[in-house]
């Protein structure tokens, strides 16, 4: 007996939930909205990966990309120290 199966893609035709009310609604995260979205957030990985027909997956740059380019910078050196920090902490 033969089945039809759909296979779809579930990162370009699958479903999230909505954010709840008062979250940010492409990242489903509580920032200022003069802040970046937050990149780690699989809503906003899905949501940008979306808006893009799957052509990549979403950076830093990317969620910070509405912000003033002094708010920019400031995320930018930010995220530079962690890396360094991270980079010194691995053995």
């Amino acid at each position: 007996m033969a089945t039809n199966v759909k296979v779809i893609n579930m990162a370009l035709e699958g479903t999230l939930l909505p954010p709840k009310e008062g979250l940010c609604q492409q990242c489903a995260t509580d920032h200022d909205p003069a802040l970046p979205h937050n990149q780690q957030s699989m809503f906003w990985q899905y949501w940008f990966y979306r808006s893009v027909n799957g052509a990549r997956w979403p950076t830093w740059d990317d969620a910070m990309a509405h912000c003033t380019p002094e708010m920019q910078e400031k995320w930018k050196t930010a995220l530079a120290e962690v890396l360094a920090k991270q980079a010194k902490e691995k053995p």
